[in-house]
């Protein structure tokens, strides 16, 4: 059974590195007894473009998490392994504004050897993938990621990589979760097929250990460690390191290591194999850090250099623009998503004159709008998808269907009969939503031909909040108690 463990205690060579005063001297290198070498693998996951520190959310950014990268090198320069699980670019204005491709330049600043591709990578469509494919030092990775007539690997992700350090070959395999495919603008993913992975992972791995002689194998899986198939893995690989879930945890299954270190940078995976120099056989060194301590990473130096390289490539002025206040209280991601449908209804309505009766999306928010000034940033924390905005004309028997589950704002009580039709207001994200037959799932019996009224193409919930909250100036915690936002009259 997998187990959550407390953040374990750091080596000291590494607790000395943190300092108030400026960067400490990086560590020097570790000394392994005689005959003995270390590989380190280190792992990062669900960034999601948490470039910038934030006192806030603990985001530590990637000032320091650069400086920690450095001295895990320093330790042991030619025998580290630097990973990403996947989710790497979406979810800040200083990534999202580049669709990735900055935090795609700082991966390569950091020589990263390997990033297994996520659900959010997809989120601006395959080519934006491929032309930050373009530009990267390092293999994307996602060997269950096929096309769904061919039945073909694509070929712009590769399903393992091979890294050589200290004469020893590590093989590093990536998969993405089968059914994260529903988590992505259906559009965009149409022709792709994220495949039951199991048989994938076997194969490579045999693959790996018997053709390619690799003498330990990792499994980089954009995927939690609630899967069912994690006791499968476990006889296949050496390792494995999770993903997508944002929760942090490892555990020993079978002798083999499971790990996540969470969301936004706040830690980082790793594992010490000490291997032999002639037989070449491998154990974990136990007492290795297997994910950094809670907000030790933000306390962590800053590095100097990769500062400077950031605030050369994005001004950070837009992210602290006060763009409005919240009185009485915090709103929640529930409550964020409350004042997204909000606001969508409001633009519909009042800006652009159609005659809607219902807002509805996702309770998709990603994070706490706290009390006081609203910043750019934060609210960009909050909303950073990029779901553009649709008018519908739906049959009140397909709303009374979208009740459970979903934020929704309308004007005054009202009970939609079954039959007739209504004009509603949503995101593309749920009115085209499919299942991995085809078949669309957001709305029962959607039909886009005929239910599409108008599709507002780069209008996103996020700008409508910045433009509602600019012209409103506050809102109140209050304001979202009450039957406007309550399924109970629906």
């Amino acid at each position: 059974m997998m187990k959550k463990v407390p953040p374990l205690v750091l080596f000291a060579t590494l607790l000395t590195s943190v300092s108030s005063c400026g960067p400490s001297p990086l560590p020097d290198p570790d000394v392994p007894p005689e005959g003995k070498a270390y590989i380190d693998i280190l792992q990062i996951n669900d960034f999601h473009g948490k470039m910038v520190r934030d006192e806030e959310s603990k985001d530590p950014g990637i000032a320091r998490i650069s400086r920690y990268i450095k001295a895990r090198k320093a330790r042991n320069p030619d025998g580290l392994v630097l990973l990403s699980g996947g989710d790497m670019w979406q979810g800040s204005s200083a990534s999202n504004s580049n669709k990735g491709k900055l935090v795609n330049e700082w991966m390569n600043l950091m020589e990263f050897d390997a990033m297994t591709l996520g659900n959010h990578e997809f989120d601006w469509g395959i080519d934006n993938i491929k032309a930050i494919k373009e530009e990267a030092n390092f293999p994307f990775l996602g060997a269950n990621i096929i096309d769904y007539e061919t039945k073909e690997r694509l070929d712009f992700v590769e399903p393992y990589t091979i890294i050589e350090r200290l004469g020893f070959k590590i093989g590093v395999i990536g998969i993405i979760g089968e059914d994260q495919w529903e988590d992505i603008y259906s559009q965009y993913v149409v022709d792709l097929e994220f495949a039951t992975p199991v048989s994938y992972v076997q194969e490579l791995s045999s693959t790996l250990k018997e053709e390619k002689d690799c003498d330990i194998v990792v499994l980089s899986m954009h995927e939690g460690h609630g899967t069912s198939y994690i006791n499968q893995y476990v006889n296949m690989v050496d390792v494995i390191l999770c993903a997508h879930d944002h929760e942090t945890y490892l555990s020993n299954e079978k002798g083999v290591y499971v790990i996540n270190c969470g969301v936004d940078g706040h830690h980082m995976s790793a594992i010490r194999f000490e291997v032999d120099l002639a037989s070449k056989e491998f154990n974990v060194i136990e007492d290795e850090t297997m994910y950094t301590p809670d907000d030790y990473l933000y306390e962590y130096d800053a590095d100097p250099d990769v500062d400077a390289w950031f605030k050369e490539r994005y001004d950070t002025s837009i992210d602290k623009e006060v763009i409005g206040r919240l009185e009485d209280g915090e709103l929640s991601d529930t409550g964020a998503s409350d004042l997204s449908v909000l606001a969508i209804y409001d633009h519909v309505k009042n800006d652009l004159g159609y005659d809607v009766v219902y807002a509805f999306d996702t309770r998709a928010q990603r994070g706490t709008i706290y009390e006081g000034d609203i910043t750019y940033e934060r609210l960009y924390k909050v909303m950073p998808f990029d779901n553009d905005i649709v008018i519908l004309s739906l049959t009140g028997s397909q709303i009374n269907s979208l009740k459970s589950g979903n934020a929704f704002y309308r004007p005054e009580k009202i009970t939609f009969e079954s039959d007739k039709t209504y004009l509603v207001a949503s995101s593309n994200f749920i009115a085209y939503r499919m299942s991995e037959n085809r078949n669309y799932t957001g709305i029962p019996n959607f039909d886009p031909a005929t239910q599409v009224v108008e599709y507002l193409e780069g209008t996103y919930p996020r700008e409508l909040v910045k433009s509602y909250l600019k012209e409103h100036g506050s809102v109140s915690k209050k304001d979202f108690s009450n039957f406007h936002f309550s399924d109970f009259y629906l």
